[in-house]
């Protein structure tokens, strides 16, 4: 093949990996109009705090395996024995998580807004489920996304089409959770049956599982606790505050929180560079990471700033009318671009690659466990504002302490000082 047909080839897989990606994240926020206009705004709270639930659930059944297993796979792939262990005790785990996972959606309805929609939390769990059990991670490190890609893409065009065509009114609110179910179960049954084919099979084993769980407990630490006052801030937020708040604030930090996904391919791109920098030598991995936090930062200021040029409109079009509350809300939760995109830089392209995957894992214990009492305190006092405290001041914190510390550990590296 030509150098000009690679290429093109090239460039073609990597049109159908972001289309994927920008349907993985976007497919929901291209619904919203129809959603916000034929579904009423109490039960709308209710879907967006199962949205929530199902998000943290993902997280929590994932367990860090999308990138501890992508790794292995990448290193054993040629060792299709050794792959057929890892994979088998990866699902033996999730299939183990599912039981925790089912419990904290049960309790999830004695209490708050899904205390109301309790059939809701349930199809949160489902949702979960089916996207966890997805087996992007394998198609990574064998390099087949352009197939992982393509399949999705389908399925992600399929919801478009099912929610446009089957949901009419509030009575069919449940749909945007089960028709997310039905497409993900197609999309993810067809990967893993060829998955299955190329591996000739996997054995499901319950000391495999609880090995797997052990071996992830430090990786996932990080993002199970990160994601409890992120991704299902909507769903803590429906706890405490009045039904009627909670869409406008969900609206918003929905948004917000998809625009902050767009750093995810970029992360994806650059980690493996920063791992082989640090590898090398401590001082090209700092050199580096200090090019990167220019990058993101610069990311992270003009997401604000066209973030806020464009929020009015963004809400006119995707909301409507009596979401306007959603609008402030926006505008105070743009502030999360430019702290996310720092943090990002220091956890992954400097403390994770640095082998400090312990340490992060600590502070945000900490951070959570603040996230959590801040919007015990302020969200039944201040409502929408008290939340956005709850969100922005954990990470203002977060980063000073990150901060502190990759510092330390670059002073470390040059011979100045110890980290205590």
């Amino acid at each position: 093949m030509s150098s000009g047909r690679q290429l093109i080839c090239r460039g073609g897989s990597a049109v159908v990996v972001y289309g994927a990606f920008f349907l993985r994240a976007f497919s929901f926020i291209l619904l919203l109009p129809l959603f916000t206009r034929v579904i009423e705004p109490a039960t709308w709270g209710g879907v967006l705090a199962a949205q929530a639930l199902a998000m943290w659930l993902i997280v929590l059944i994932d367990f860090g395996f999308t990138l501890s297993l992508s790794r292995k796979v990448a290193i054993n792939r040629e060792n299709l024995t050794q792959v057929r262990v890892d994979v088998g005790n990866v699902y033996s785990a999730k299939l183990m998580l599912l039981i925790p996972a089912a419990f904290i959606c049960w309790l999830t309805t004695q209490f708050g807004l899904l205390e109301r929609f309790p059939a809701l939390a349930w199809w949160a769990l489902a949702w979960a489920a089916a996207q966890s059990f997805s087996p992007l991670w394998y198609y990574q490190a064998v390099e087949k996304m352009y197939y992982f890609s393509t399949i999705e893409i389908m399925g992600r065009l399929f919801y478009i089409i099912l929610s446009i065509w089957l949901i009419k009114s509030t009575a069919d609110a449940y749909m945007v959770l089960f028709l997310q179910v039905v497409a993900l179960l197609i999309v993810h049954t067809i990967t893993l049956v060829r998955l299955w084919r190329e591996i000739s099979g996997f054995i499901l084993s319950f000391l495999g599982g609880w090995n797997a769980l052990r071996e992830g407990i430090i990786l996932s630490g990080f993002t199970v606790l990160t994601s409890i006052y992120t991704a299902a801030s909507t769903f803590l937020f429906s706890i405490f505050a009045p039904a009627g708040l909670v869409p406008q604030y969900g609206n918003a930090d929905r948004l917000v929180r998809s625009g902050l996904s767009l750093l995810g391919p970029l992360n994806q791109i650059l980690l493996p560079k920063s791992a082989r920098a640090f590898a090398e030598s401590p001082s090209k991995g700092f050199s580096l990471a200090k090019h990167l936090l220019y990058l993101y930062s610069l990311i992270g200021i003009l997401g604000l700033f066209l973030g806020w040029l464009f929020a009015p409109l963004a809400v006119k079009l995707l909301f409507g009318s009596q979401y306007g509350q959603s609008l402030i809300y926006i505008r105070h939760l743009l502030v999360l671009f430019p702290l996310t995109a720092i943090n990002t830089v220091i956890v992954y392209h400097i403390l994770i690659p640095s082998g400090k995957e312990r340490l992060v894992t600590r502070i945000y214990a900490l951070i959570s466990i603040l996230a959590l009492i801040l919007i015990g305190l302020l969200v039944p006092t201040m409502g929408g504002k008290g939340m956005i405290y709850a969100v922005v001041i954990p990470e203002v914190i977060a980063l000073f302490q990150l901060g502190i510390y990759s510092i330390k550990i670059e002073k470390e590296s040059q011979g100045i000082f110890p980290i205590r």
